[in-house]
């Protein structure tokens, strides 16, 4: 069977990326690796979490660190995937739930020629602070008890935790823009085929649509993991990105020009670090 590596990003990760690091272990997949990929964590709690994941968790967890030197995100998941031994890069954010049978989904859909992409439910705020606080446990958020609470609350994405129309990978391949990076499966064939992440991308945002257009620009298709691998997004404060910004220039770019490249890639961080 192939090995799974989790590209999982962080960026001094405390409560979140304990939760994380949990719920992946949690699946019991013999044949997952999980790759941190630190954009340079300065809290000292951080590295404490994952070496207390290193020792008690059975699943390997590698930890994959560049230097602070401000948003490097892109970076940041070229140097995780720099280490990563799998046939299929599955990468994820500190602040993604996983179900038990997560794996179980990603190998039973992920079809040649194709990448995935999740679906999750945004959990509220009271939802994810009566998990941080040990009052509820992560997992009560994958019952079929919490898919209708979150439907009579409106959660955003409550719909996914309940069957929807069929968009997995070999079916109809759906707009990438519809995606988003905190969960993205891909094969390494089709990562190297366009040189990974664009390091150029040094702000928060866009850098997961560069590369899902350049997926597609490449050949590549891209479909949704099915309902009963829906995930839990734990609340935070997001970060708003203008359409303005020349991060989205660059991605209209790509589209228009059907680039498949980046301007700087995972080519290009392997001859830094060699």
């Amino acid at each position: 069977m192939s090995t799974i590596s989790v590209i999982l990003a962080t960026y001094n990760g405390t409560d979140l990326l304990d939760l994380t690091l949990s719920s992946l272990a949690a699946t019991k997949d013999e044949n997952i690796e999980v790759v941190i990929a630190d954009d340079g964590s300065t809290n000292p709690t951080t590295q404490a979490i994952i070496e207390k994941h290193q020792r008690l968790d059975a699943l390997p967890i590698l930890h994959a660190k560049q230097e602070d030197l401000g948003f490097r995100l892109a970076r940041s998941r070229n140097n995780a995937a720099s280490i990563a031994s799998g046939d299929i890069l599955a990468f994820l954010d500190h602040d993604i739930l996983v179900p038990k049978n997560f794996f179980k989904q990603v190998r039973a859909h992920m079809t040649p020629g194709w990448f995935a992409a999740g679906r999750r439910v945004k959990l509220d705020r009271d939802t994810t602070e009566k998990i941080l606080t040990g009052k509820k446990h992560y997992d009560h958020v994958f019952a079929k008890s919490f898919a209708c609470k979150a439907a009579l609350r409106k959660l955003p994405g409550w719909r996914y935790l309940f069957p929807t129309r069929n968009r997995t990978p070999g079916t109809q391949p759906q707009p990438f823009k519809g995606m988003s990076g905190f969960c993205i499966i891909t094969y390494r064939k089709d990562f190297l085929a366009i040189d990974g992440f664009d390091n150029t991308f040094t702000s928060y945002g866009v850098e997961d649509w560069d590369f899902l257009a350049r997926l597609n620009n490449n050949g590549t298709h891209g479909g949704y993991l099915p309902t009963k691998a829906t995930t839990a997004h734990l609340w935070h404060k997001e970060t708003e990105v203008s359409l303005d910004s020349p991060a989205y220039l660059q991605l209209n770019e790509t589209i228009k020009n059907k680039i498949t490249q980046p301007k700087s890639g995972f080519k290009d961080l392997q001859k830094e670090i060699q």
